[in-house]
């Protein structure tokens, strides 16, 4: 008993001082683990995915442009700007916000051709994140509309004179007793032109005969 009551009076002086290399030595290691504890509340919020995606070859033009985030951004102060190839801007209205997603709509018609977005958005923290991506639209070309057909003209039909109808002519009816007549007459003509060419034929001979029986004295002679 005497023994411990001699340790225990040993003065305080003497405990602090060896107790205080321990303590240094302790708080230097939390120091340590505390700098080496990352603190995510730091972090900002980053973009994960674009649709289009960056770099993306697309065969038909789309109809908006949409961004992802890690964390839920400010419904203020997003803005998207779509160029086209000719530096016009394609953006249709205001970009919409929707928890992690900002949406921005496109105008119709956009041409093929590389495009360049340039984005801008708030995080819940009031922090501002922006950044750029480019994608390309090479839509095939719509064909092109065939040369309308050209009808032939119709060939020019020639004009067909009518031809008049003679007029039908009445036959003439024939007599029978005209026709009887001229027979007759015919007929009772033919003795008298017969007798009077035999006449004449008479008389030249018999002008032959009384020739050859005149004498050169101008005295006839007989034939015997």
């Amino acid at each position: 008993m005497r023994h411990d009551r001699a340790v225990d009076a040993r003065p305080p002086r003497d405990r602090g001082a060896r107790r205080g290399p321990w303590r240094a030595l302790g708080v230097t290691v939390l120091a340590l683990v505390a700098a080496l504890i990352p603190v995510p509340a730091t972090a900002h919020d980053v973009l994960l995915a674009t649709d289009p995606a960056d770099g993306a070859v697309l065969d038909a033009a789309p109809a908006q442009v949409v961004l992802t985030f890690s964390a839920e951004q400010a419904g203020v102060g997003a803005e998207v700007a779509v160029l086209g190839p000719d530096g016009a801007s394609w953006s249709d209205g205001p970009a919409v916000v929707a928890g992690t997603t900002v949406t921005q709509p496109l105008r119709a018609g956009m041409p093929n051709g590389a495009y360049t977005v340039a984005w801008r958005s708030v995080a819940q923290d009031g922090h501002p994140v922006t950044g750029t991506f480019a994608f390309e639209v090479a839509a095939a070309e719509p064909p092109a509309d065939p040369e309308p057909e050209v009808a032939p003209e119709p060939e020019a039909t020639p004009e067909v004179t009518p031809t008049p109808t003679p007029e039908a002519t009445p036959e003439a009816t024939a007599t029978p007793t005209a026709r009887t007549d001229d027979r007759a007459g015919d007929g009772a003509a033919w003795p008298w032109i017969a007798g009077g060419a035999a006449l004449v034929v008479l008389l030249g001979v018999a002008a032959a005969v009384a020739a050859r029986r005149v004498r050169p004295d101008g005295r006839g002679h007989a034939d015997d």
